[in-house]
């Protein structure tokens, strides 16, 4: 009988193990892509059932290939840990972080009050990113291009990515503001550029 619980005890960690190497991220030991869309549709769920709004926020570091060619893969691989590190230190419990690959994040930001509540956890990622790190002797500072969609506003897990991928586009694009909201006038902006460029091609 204690072989057979000392048997089971190792089977349940390995089981623990195998999740957690499928949904954490294996440089920054946060939610990886696969965690981070579970997490999402736990959520959301959650949201409407509960009648709380909840936001999207994706984001990319701007010009971190720039990082890589000048410091090296190490040091880059170092800002994208420190930045994660300094994100679960800044957001609340309810709040999960993700890396999706690359230099791409994300944060879903669930017990607002109201939508428009999300832009302060955008200037809360603009203010991490924007703190000057010290690498190799070097204080660099960085930005960022988020694009956020909110629930109620957006009725579909995919239209929350869709949509905060559609609204970085914009923010990265435009160069005015770090932060754009998704909005169906915006998604009607793209889809007209798009028809343009499918014309001219």
């Amino acid at each position: 009988d204690q072989q057979l619980f000392k048997d089971l005890g190792a089977m349940i960690e390995q089981e623990i193990k195998s999740i957690q190497l499928a949904t954490l991220d294996a440089l920054t030991l946060i939610s990886n892509r696969y965690g981070f869309l579970i997490l999402v549709e736990h959520s959301f769920k959650m949201c409407r059932r509960n009648k709380v709004p909840m936001s999207f926020l994706l984001f990319d570091l701007n010009k971190f290939k720039a990082i890589n060619d000048e410091y090296g893969h190490h040091e880059g691989d170092f800002v994208l840990t420190k930045f994660a590190q300094l994100m679960i230190g800044t957001f609340r419990n309810s709040d999960v972080v993700g890396r999706l690959g690359g230099d791409e994040f994300v944060v879903l930001s669930t017990m607002l009050e109201d939508s428009v509540q999300s832009y302060s956890v955008a200037r809360k990622i603009h203010e991490i990113i924007s703190a000057p790190m010290l690498i190799e002797g070097h204080n660099l500072s960085m930005s960022a291009s988020i694009g956020i969609s909110t629930y109620p506003e957006v009725a579909s897990v995919e239209k929350l990515i869709e949509g905060a991928d559609l609204a970085m586009y914009e923010a990265k694009s435009s160069g005015q503001h770090f932060a754009v909201f998704y909005t169906k006038n915006l998604a009607a902006k793209h889809e007209q550029q798009r028809m343009i460029e499918v014309k001219l091609n």
